[in-house]
């Protein structure tokens, strides 16, 4: 009895080890019929872009090629998780502004990539450098964690003592120094936080000077951005206003809705291993007797 006791403990850690692994790589896949029917011809993009069409904004449809649904207005922010190229070549992408519950197929020609956190790591390659191991101590300070160095977009802030484990130390993967001197280091994964920059200077200091990266179209000053995060303000927005990255969207976890399907499938796997796990031990007693 005492053995089959262990073996089922030993099961249940196995699945909990399983269905941990499964949440953490959730990827995240729109609500779409077309790109569920065509999913092994669909790329992931998961990334952010500006509405940049020809009169004014960019048209989406309900599938590549087909007919017109709606339209973002030139300079809202978007946010683009697959893509798919049609029979003549063309490029579409499946984009959404979660808050307002609207989007399609756009094609990529009518959106202008917005800089982002795989821009400056392509931008600067050459100047960011191993850390050898370093860690930074924050619990006296808290950190701000940013999307990339001088981006002013604050992902996840922690105040002094606070974070799932603050006496901790940070580890920092890679380091980058800006123009006025300043370290950056990359915090590769801590706890959930996932490729976020933290200034080694000041870690705290969440009011740091956002450096543009990017020259944006004259949209006539018409558009407002709609905010793409589920948890970002429902307040209008400036196009020239900072907004959320795509790192905001895709970590921490995506919408709900999103990632059960793949809890389910983990969840089954788990109870399919456990299930086979028992019978082969029962059958190697059996033998044994």
């Amino acid at each position: 009895m005492k053995r089959r006791i262990v073996t089922l403990l030993l099961c249940a850690v196995l699945a909990l080890s399983l269905t941990a692994t499964a949440l953490a790589d959730v990827i995240y896949e729109p609500s779409d019929d077309f790109y569920f029917s065509h999913m092994a011809e669909c790329g992931h993009v998961n990334r952010t872009f500006f509405a940049n069409g020809p009169g004014g904004g960019a048209e989406y449809c309900v599938k590549p090629g087909g007919r017109a649904s709606g339209s973002f207005e030139n300079g809202q922010e978007v946010y683009v998780s697959a893509s798919y190229a049609d029979k003549s070549g063309a490029d579409w992408g499946y984009a959404e502004i979660f808050d307002a519950r609207e989007g399609g197929w756009v094609r990529l020609d009518d959106l202008l990539l917005k800089y982002d956190s795989q821009s400056f790591a392509e931008e600067f390659d050459s100047q960011i450098r191993d850390s050898g191991d370093r860690s930074l101590d924050i619990r006296e300070t808290g950190a701000v964690f940013w999307t990339y160095p001088e981006s002013g977009e604050a992902a996840v802030t922690w105040g002094p003592g606070e974070g799932p484990d603050p006496g901790e130390p940070l580890p920092i993967s890679l380091v980058w120094t800006d123009e006025a001197g300043r370290e950056w280091g990359l915090v590769s994964y801590f706890y959930g936080i996932r490729g976020r920059w933290v200034c080694l200077d000041d870690p705290a200091n969440g009011d740091i000077a956002a450096v543009s990266r990017q020259e944006l179209p004259d949209w006539g000053g018409a558009s407002v951005n709609a905010p793409a995060d589920p948890s970002a303000s429902e307040s209008p927005k400036s196009s020239a206003d900072p907004s959320p990255s795509p790192d905001v969207i895709t970590d921490p976890e995506p919408p709900a809705s999103r990632a059960l399907p793949y809890v389910l499938v983990a969840v089954g796997l788990v109870v399919v291993a456990a299930v086979v796990l028992l019978q082969v031990i029962s059958q190697r007693r059996k033998k044994a007797k």
